[in-house]
């Protein structure tokens, strides 16, 4: 399923700091997992640039805070990769590092955010790229991937090895919506040994 948008509730404490989406360790990580963190000094009072991290790792909240300034802000935002990312040549990651995006550009005013510098690394660097061309973003910075090199037909994932993926998992449903239901009811761990033997 894509993700989607929200609206900032200026009301609400946010002060909980979760790991992001699963890539291959799944430690009892789910699909849930779309959050985003955002580090500013106290007394930011106009809009300073920012930087967007996206990062299914466990980053240093500690490290993250000693890189905010008055004229910094740090935003750290997890993204569906791998399996949960693009299945069956549908870009659900993507669709994460937009709507982050866009999330940021909507809540501008209260959230004090000037130009955004996009920051992400191995298979987070090829989903961040495929977004590119559909975000509002100052400048990118990719480690270990770009837009020219493995994202070349992702959206076009085999339907061979999806058909065999669902079938592999008992999921083989008559719709793409049940089959990713279906999905869903697994363990992560099942589906990434299916995956590995089926891709």
């Amino acid at each position: 399923m894509e993700s989607q948008s929200v609206v900032f509730d200026e009301e609400s404490s946010y002060v909980e700091w979760p790991l992001g989406c699963p890539d291959v360790a799944v430690a009892g990580r789910s699909e849930d997992c779309l959050f985003l963190n955002l580090l500013q000094h106290k007394r930011n009072s106009k809009k300073v640039d920012t930087l967007l991290i996206f990062s299914n790792e466990k980053l240093s909240e500690t490290k993250l805070v000693g890189l905010v300034s008055p004229s910094l802000n740090i935003v750290t935002a997890g993204l569906r990769c791998g399996l949960l990312g693009a299945f069956n040549g549908m870009p659900f990651g993507v669709s994460d590092v937009i709507n982050a995006v866009k999330f940021l550009r909507d809540n501008a005013d209260v959230l004090h955010i000037g130009k955004i510098t996009v920051w992400a690394e191995a298979l987070a660097s090829e989903t961040v790229a495929s977004a590119l061309s559909r975000t509002d973003v100052e400048r990118v910075i990719l480690i270990n991937g770009n837009s020219r090199t493995r994202t070349i037909g992702r959206a076009e994932f085999p339907k061979r090895a999806v058909y065999k993926l669902i079938t592999a998992l008992e999921c083989d449903l008559p719709s793409n919506s049940q089959a990713m239901d279906c999905l869903r009811t697994k363990p992560l761990s099942e589906l990434y040994k299916a995956a590995g033997e089926t891709v």
